[in-house]
């Protein structure tokens, strides 16, 4: 279920999508998922970037992915 979130202008914000292909042999139908995460501006980036680690590691296994992508933006200091 995708999670839908707008990003303020003092926030990290980063989306994650990730398709996945069908499996005829399982019985498993190709299908989306999309995810916002937003995080308080005063966290470094490295540490957003640990935590969206983390997530996209999940997902990833969740399936036969086909398509991934991630952006993230930080505000300007």
């Amino acid at each position: 279920m995708p999670e839908e979130m707008k990003p303020g202008h003092d926030e990290n914000a980063c989306t994650i999508h990730v398709v996945y292909m069908p499996d005829s042999e399982k019985e498993i139908p190709g299908k989306e998922f999309s995810s916002t995460l937003i995080f308080e501006a005063s966290m470094l980036r490295g540490d957003v970037l640990e935590k969206v680690t983390r997530q996209i590691s999940e997902k990833l296994n969740e399936g036969n992915v086909s398509e991934f992508k991630l952006e993230c933006k930080f505000p300007k200091k």
